[in-house]
């Protein structure tokens, strides 16, 4: 028996000896290359129409929500409102931007993430206090982040004719139509483009209440939304171009509450209703390239509760803004070192609601900005001075005191460095 033991303890150092020896094998050689980024925009992360078609996302906010440094917060299912928060600041600090216009909400000063979708968007960027194009509004400039949208039907295609259609349909009663065709010529684009999606919100519940099993169907969560539009581009010449856009979009959708088991009464309602007119002109003078435009925006929203308990029997609630901005935006490139840029916005705000005694305040900001940036061997700088003149009106009631501010900013980034960067602001 020892003899057997020995023998089995022989074969098996043995057979690890085996394995022990080292075996030499030839690797293909491996070279790696340091290139620079030929540009000053290293905070910039872009998403293009095929990473949106991989993912298939509803709204921008789903789709921001795999950026880096960027967290998204989500209010509800679909139709419910997403705001964005990046490096760690609020929705308010950052800008989006669709096709060089500036959309947002001057009430609350961010914008619904969910409202914005991603059917007929080409490209995304959102840019840390970078900026891609120099032609934007200058009131973009002075936020923490921008994002820069842009679309299928507000700009040149490729091709003479060119449709996009997409149908979805989903769970709880959804369905989303998408359809817009575009004509571009040498000198011309047309195109017309709408959108329309519901769905009923009907889903199943149980609620258990000690002994006792509640079971029903969730009521007033419909939800359904649209938008249209039509826009206009012309080439006045090989270094100009016009551009008109409207559009039109709404939602109706139904506010469930809370459950309660002895009132079942669930019916308030919000709706809105959101009017776009853009138009720009951008152009070429000598070595300076320039953009002039004009936004006009007008917003609804409209909310009601017949069933709230007070004197009146009900709820009725109506806000509008009204948003006029006009600006000019202007470049010169000398070379890759010195890149100037600036201009000057101005944004004539008022907000109407039904309530007695409105304050019904109206807002006038001006933005003035002008800048430096460039690329020096590795290093991207950016030096940037901004002004705003607030002035603030009410037509009745205590309004805001009036401000004056003034920014400075300054950014040095190295790409080799870990993207290392010093601000100061």
């Amino acid at each position: 028996m020892n003899k057997l033991v020995v023998l089995i303890l022989i074969v098996t150092c043995r057979q690890f000896i085996v394995d022990a020896q080292d075996t030499i094998k030839s690797l293909p050689q491996v070279i790696v290359n340091s290139t620079t980024k030929k540009n000053s925009e290293l905070s910039t992360q872009e998403i293009t129409r095929e990473d949106i078609l991989k993912t298939q996302p509803q709204d921008i906010g789903m789709v921001l929500q795999k950026v880096s440094g960027c967290s998204m917060k989500s209010y509800g299912g679909l139709g419910g409102m997403k705001t964005i928060s990046v490096r760690g600041l609020g929705g308010q600090h950052t800008a989006v931007i669709v096709d060089d216009f500036f959309l947002g909400n001057t009430q609350n000063g961010q914008l619904n993430l969910a409202s914005v979708q991603t059917d007929n968007i080409e490209k995304l960027a959102l840019n840390n206090g970078a900026k891609t194009n120099n032609l934007l509004p200058v009131s973009a400039y002075v936020y923490g982040s921008v994002i820069t949208i842009s679309t299928f039907e507000n700009n040149f295609g490729s091709k003479l004719y060119q449709t996009r259609f997409s149908s979805k349909i989903g769970s709880f009663g959804e369905v989303d139509n998408y359809l817009s065709f575009k004509v571009s010529k040498s000198k011309l684009f047309l195109s017309a483009f709408g959108k329309y999606r519901q769905a009923n919100g009907k889903y199943a519940y149980t609620l258990n209440n000690g002994k006792t099993i509640y079971s029903g169907i969730r009521e007033n969560n419909d939800f359904k939304d649209w938008y249209s539009g039509v826009s206009l581009g012309y080439l006045v010449n090989n270094k100009s171009q016009f551009r008109l856009i409207y559009r039109n979009s709404g939602s109706d959708q139904g506010l469930p509450g809370p459950i309660i088991l002895y009132n079942s009464l669930t019916n308030q309602r919000l709706t809105s209703q959101l009017n776009i007119l853009n138009c720009d002109f951008k152009s070429q003078f000598k070595s300076i390239y320039f953009r002039l435009f004009y936004a006009f925006q007008n917003d609804e929203i409209h909310y009601s509760d017949p069933s709230f308990l007070n004197q009146t029997g009900g709820i009725e609630s109506t806000y509008q803004n009204t948003i006029h901005q006009t600006g000019l935006s202007f470049s010169k490139n000398w070379n890759s070192y010195f890149h100037l840029y600036g201009g000057l916005d101005t944004k004539i705000s008022k907000l109407d609601f039904n309530t007695e005694n409105a304050s019904s305040p109206n807002r006038i900001h001006s933005i003035g900005a002008f800048g430096l940036k460039g690329l020096i061997q590795s290093i991207n700088y950016d030096m940037q001075v901004s002004s705003q003149s607030i002035i603030e009106q009410n037509a009745s009631g205590e309004r805001a005191p009036n401000r004056f501010i003034s920014n400075p900013f300054f950014s040095i980034e190295n790409e080799a460095i870990g993207k290392m960067k010093l601000k100061f602001k």
